[in-house]
């Protein structure tokens, strides 16, 4: 059984990337403990809960999660997923180089794992790097769908923002800034949902009257999702909540 968990400290080469069963047990393990962890602030009208969890034995820094509830007037599930597992390395466009893996476990439960990744050693992927000092952050994010059709949303952290920035200004921050990436995710999703083009599945069936009075309908197609695993490359080190989302 590997005893891989997930840190900031030291970040992995390409060449110590451990197995997929490895990262998504770690991350899993990080969420199932959650329970355990010390209860911090609510924000935005108490719709986002935080908690924290010390610095532990091979961690790089303390952790830190943030628990929400969405009704489908916020996003169904399939939309949350749409962005946050398809496109994450797309819509996250601002972070370090990270090794994303994402885990269908059931039609209502899906898992992303994210582990920075030091490319020191390949000269050429080093090459996509920008220069500046790099933040380093490792999270596990976790989309459920709950009773009465609603999301629940977990995203727990541990990073750093790099440079001369003092541990404890980052860390009395991080819950806030996590937070605040619920809603900032919302109203962007809700802009880029309002400017999407109508698709012929989302429009409702019409019925169509036939010479013999018979009548047919449209018919909607389902798309499956695959699991995917992908190397995302990004910019100069992101806030410490790791959620940069584009503008």
């Amino acid at each position: 059984m590997s005893d891989f968990k997930l840190t900031i400290a030291p970040p992995l080469k390409p060449s110590e990337i451990p197995s997929e069963e490895s990262i998504l047990a770690a991350g899993r393990s990080i969420l199932d403990s959650i329970p355990t962890w010390k209860r911090g602030k609510t924000f935005h009208k108490n719709s986002v809960q935080t908690f924290s969890r010390s610095k532990a034995t091979g961690d790089g820094a303390n952790w830190h999660v943030r628990v929400s509830e969405h009704g489908p007037e916020d996003a169904t599930f399939d939309e949350f997923w749409s962005k946050l597992g398809n496109d994450k390395a797309i819509n996250e466009k601002e972070c370090v180089i990270l090794f994303l893996l994402l885990d269908f476990v059931s039609n209502i439960l899906r898992e992303i794992v994210s582990i920075p990744i030091d490319l020191a050693d390949d000269p050429e992927l080093a090459k996509l790097e920008e220069k500046g000092v790099k933040g380093r952050y490792t999270s596990v994010e976790r989309l459920q769908e709950v009773e009465g059709g609603k999301v629940s949303w977990h995203m727990a952290t541990s990073s750093t923002p790099g440079g001369s920035i003092p541990t404890f200004v980052a860390e009395g921050s991080i819950d806030g800034q996590i937070a605040n990436d619920v809603p900032h995710f919302i109203k962007w999703f809700h802009k880029v949902r309002s400017a999407a083009p109508v698709s012929p599945e989302a429009v409702a069936p019409q019925e169509e009257t036939l010479l013999d009075g018979q009548t047919t309908s449209g018919i909607a197609h389902d798309e499956t999702l695959n699991d995917v695993v992908e190397a995302a490359s990004g910019a100069v080190g992101p806030d410490p909540s790791g959620g940069v989302l584009p503008a």
